[in-house]
């Protein structure tokens, strides 16, 4: 049973971190229309920021610093998307595409191409005892620090007027340029907000993981299968999405440790074939 509930609260931990990477893929999708196949470079871009932050700084500024590196960096790359826009999606994956390999390229050529490891900060490196089973103190920090920016965003939703602008423009672009809005402007303050999620999410996993550039790709296809079950542009989707398959591999591991990697795979074959829109997305139309 404790074996069980460790694996579970893994498998919750695994799901809010790729939520955040999701989410802020699903927000660019909804309000740009660009799926950004350098979600899973941004991650790994956040996790090194954090390897080098963490040596003259330590943990807490990283995980301040390193996301907004990122946003920094994401702000760029949307510059680079602006001639496309309204073009076809094709020529925007191609791009992003490219992107993600340069970053590829340029964090083996910083950092080099062995893995990098992170410690987890000393105040987070213990167990917490609930009804006589230890759980790992950072996963539940994790859990937390999630759950506290999935509760964030919908705050900015539904309470601020950023949110009620995200909001507009993913319903009706072009009533909001109509408006006086610049459009442009907010494009890049989305782009920035969706990426800066990614590289929380980076400097979340940096002392569970090995660190390594190579790791991009796969975890671009973590989120993009969380997606399409999830549904491309639902945000809560991903959020659900993202704990089904969070759980079903950590208690897979466990259980099925020859098959679970398979699981969510079969899974997204299964939605795209029964439900393309997404589990949790309304059907269009």
């Amino acid at each position: 049973m404790e074996g069980f509930i460790s694996q579970l609260i893994i498998g919750v931990s695994s799901g809010m971190v790729t939520f955040l990477m999701a989410g802020g893929l699903s927000l660019v999708m909804s309000g740009m229309n660009i799926i950004n196949f350098g979600q899973g470079a941004f991650f790994m871009l956040g996790a090194f920021l954090c390897f080098s932050i963490v040596k003259v700084w330590g943990f807490w500024v990283a995980l301040v610093l390193a996301p907004l590196g990122v946003a920094v960096l994401g702000g760029l790359v949307e510059l680079l998307l602006r001639p496309l826009y309204g073009k076809s999606m094709l020529y925007q994956l191609l791009l992003t595409m490219g992107i993600a390999f340069v970053f590829i390229d340029g964090m083996q050529t910083i950092w080099g191409k062995s893995f990098k490891t992170v410690q987890v900060p000393p105040v987070l490196n213990s167990t917490v005892a609930f009804l006589g089973i230890d759980f790992p103190t950072y996963y539940i920090f994790i859990i937390s620090i999630s759950g506290i920016i999935a509760l964030g965003l919908w705050l900015m939703f539904e309470k601020t007027r950023l949110g009620m602008l995200f909001r507009a423009i993913i319903s009706d672009r072009d009533m909001v340029s109509t408006l006086g809005v610049n459009v442009a402007l907010l494009f890049t303050v989305m782009f920035m907000f969706g990426v800066w999620l990614s590289g929380v999410a980076g400097v979340l996993m940096a002392p569970i993981i090995g660190i390594d550039a190579q790791f991009s790709m796969q975890v671009l296809f973590s989120v993009m299968t969380v997606l399409v079950i999830g549904g491309l542009k639902s945000m809560r989707g991903a959020l659900y999405a993202a704990l089904i398959v969070g759980i079903v591999n950590a208690l897979g591991s466990m259980f099925l440790p020859w098959f679970y990697s398979l699981i969510p795979a079969a899974l997204m074959i299964v939605v795209l074939l029964v439900r393309p829109q997404g589990l949790f997305a309304r059907p269009e139309g």
